[in-house]
């Protein structure tokens, strides 16, 4: 088990461990802590065809989760996206770009 700890604003242990399912291995990460419920979030990554391939790819998968370039899938659809993504960068925009989208 790998863990890394993070002092943001609780001390939260990120941690991932590799289960072997079938003939491939599996990669379970604790990824945040829902602040609602006050419980961690975990995801599965899997597919990988030895424990040392899964070992490498859980290191990666926690730094990602640690620099926040982690990307996992999301249910909010293009047009939701970009709505927000150009709401919130439309102090960058110059006026005649703006209008045009």
């Amino acid at each position: 088990m790998i863990c890394i700890t993070l002092k943001i604003f609780i001390s939260f242990n990120m941690c991932g461990h590799i289960r072997k399912r079938g003939s491939t291995y599996s990669i379970v990460v604790d990824i945040r802590i829902d602040p609602a419920m006050g419980k961690r979030k975990q995801k599965w990554f899997s597919g990988y065809k030895t424990q040392d391939e899964a070992e490498q790819a859980m290191t990666k998968i926690i730094t990602q989760v640690y620099e926040g370039t982690l990307l996992l899938p999301s249910d909010m659809i293009l047009k939701d996206y970009l709505t927000t993504w150009i709401e919130k960068e439309r102090k960058n925009f110059h006026l005649h770009q703006y209008q045009a989208i």
